[in-house]
């Protein structure tokens, strides 16, 4: 029960840095900047004091969460290319899929990927629910296709996953979906999707280069 409380909180608190390219010429970047720190919970003193509260009947803990800091000097990132790119179409989707997938690409957009690191896009975009902004859209669960809040932002980390694939970083995590989806393929051979289902199914990549990655959405 601890696990699932503190992966729910994870969700809802841990933020990577980000940065945003604003000046770019083709595939070559121009200028750079970083953007915000980012957030990350101390997972083993929250099980401490959580246990503790639990023992003592305390009806307050308090969160121990420390700061991602961005660096300031752009020079430390070494963001001058474009790695790889990902695209995806959504033509005939419903309007609550399309504000679904614009919602989760702005979330994602600008989260820094430190050299050695795992990317996760779970924790790139938060908490997905009703209470974040997304609306009820078409998603496969135990094999169906029924209504849920975020549908349609499988789009999202499905093209992600493809803008990996061109990079050729190595991918830790990327579950298929269940059935053949036709939004994946009008582009695309069979097979290049990428499904996530908090908090448990999840998309991973590795950034094993020797600077840092940044992921951008258009």
């Amino acid at each position: 029960a601890t696990t699932k409380l503190v992966d729910e909180l994870s969700l809802t608190i841990e933020t990577p840095a980000r940065g945003e390219v604003f000046k770019s010429n083709g595939d070559r970047v121009i200028e750079f900047r970083p953007k915000s720190d980012g957030k990350r919970l101390d997972k083993e003193k929250f099980r401490q004091d959580f246990s503790r509260a639990l023992l003592t009947q305390d009806k307050e803990v308090i969160l121990a969460v420390s700061n991602i800091k961005a660096k300031g000097s752009v020079n430390k990132y070494g963001i001058y290319a474009l790695l790889g790119e990902g695209v995806s179409y959504f033509h005939h989707s419903i309007p609550g899929r399309i504000r679904n997938l614009t919602l989760a690409s702005s979330r994602t957009s600008g989260v820094l990927v430190p050299p050695g690191e795992i990317y996760s896009f779970n924790k790139s975009v938060g908490d997905i629910s009703a209470q974040t902004g997304y609306d009820a859209a078409y998603i496969i669960k135990d094999g169906r296709t029924v209504l849920g809040a975020g549908g349609g932002v499988c789009q999202v980390s499905t093209t992600i996953f493809r803008a990996v694939l061109n990079a050729g970083l190595p991918v830790i995590k990327r579950t298929a979906h269940a059935y053949r989806v036709g939004y994946y393929e009008e582009n695309s051979p069979v097979g290049l999707d990428a499904t996530v289902f908090q908090p448990s199914v999840d998309f991973q990549f590795k950034n094993d280069t020797s600077g840092y990655i940044l992921v951008q959405s258009e």
